[in-house]
Order: C-alpha cells, then structure tokens, then sequence
C-alpha cells in the first residue's frame, strides 16, 4: 500500500533567513499540493563576516543561499518534488545545481488584490511552463506565499550553533 506522500504531488519550498547582517540559516519544506508538510530540512546557521561578503560582491547571495544552503537540503532529500518554489532571487541559482524546475515567487497589489508572480532563473526558461503546469494541478484555494512564512517561523525557533563562513 502507497503512503499518502506518495500518491501526493510533492512540492518544495525553500527560504533563506538573514538573522542578523552576518548570519544566515536555510529552510526547506516538501509539502503536498494541499500544504501539508511531508519533510522539513534545515541548514546550521552560517555566520559570514561583513568583509566577505565584501569580498564576494554581487556574487555572495547566490553563492551562500544556493551553494552553500539549499542545495545541501536538497540532497537530503527523500521526496524528489515536482517544483521548487522560492522566495529571494539569489536562490535562483539553485536550478544550475539541481535537476527540478526552480521558480521564484512574489506578489504585487493590483487594483487592491494580491497576484502573484512567478520567475525562472534565465537559463531555464521553460520552469515557468512547469509551474503553470502545477498550478492547474493543485486546489484552487493554495495560498503560495504561505510555506514561506512557515519556514521563517519555523527557523526562528532553532536554536543551534552557528558556523563561521571561511572563503577557500
């Protein structure tokens, strides 16, 4: 008999928190397409000091949210998602490392309502089609934005040690 994970459409949810100028945790949450929670994965706290992240440039968010973050978790991973939905640009970067569509979320207000909107890394373009494709799959009601708030709380609650960045 198949557990209900699997006759879901799992989809993943990732979040980077910047709990302070230095320090840095990721979170990653599978769900089904109603929300519910399937698997939750965290990264250690990464404290990276204000000097490297001069250093790195415009290149220092995607390389600590993509590399060093989120792509750890999705290798723990033990439901392959059919989508990653993310919420900051620089987990975009993600989608070079991985073989899932990775999409980035973000609403507007227009005319009073909250619309979403959804983008690729340029490079896969067709992640997009992808997302349009679930979107018609899951139930009509899904607030999107939702398991990203969930995350952040979630994140806000652990209380581990952290780990100091060091550039190769």
């Amino acid at each position: 008999m198949s557990t209900p994970a699997s006759r879901s459409l799992a989809l993943g949810f990732l979040h980077v928190r910047r709990s302070s100028p230095e320090a840095f945790r990721g979170g990653y949450l599978l769900t089904t397409e109603y929300g519910r929670p399937i698997e939750f994965h965290y990264s250690s706290e990464v404290t990276v000091p204000r000097s490297h992240q001069v250093l790195f440039g415009k290149q220092f968010e995607p390389l600590l949210s993509a590399e060093v973050l989120a792509k750890p978790m999705t290798d723990r991973q033990s439901t392959a998602p059919r989508l990653i939905l993310v919420d900051t640009p620089a987990l975009l970067d993600l989608r070079r490392l991985i073989p899932a569509p990775v999409v980035l979320l973000t609403t507007f207000d227009e005319s009073g309502d909250r619309k979403l909107r959804a983008q690729s890394h340029p490079e896969f373009e067709k992640d997009l089609a992808a997302f349009e494709k679930i979107r018609t799959l899951v139930p009509p009601g899904l607030d999107w934005m939702e398991p990203f708030l969930r995350i952040d709380e979630a994140l806000a609650e652990i209380k581990d040690p952290s780990i100091t960045f060091h550039a190769a």
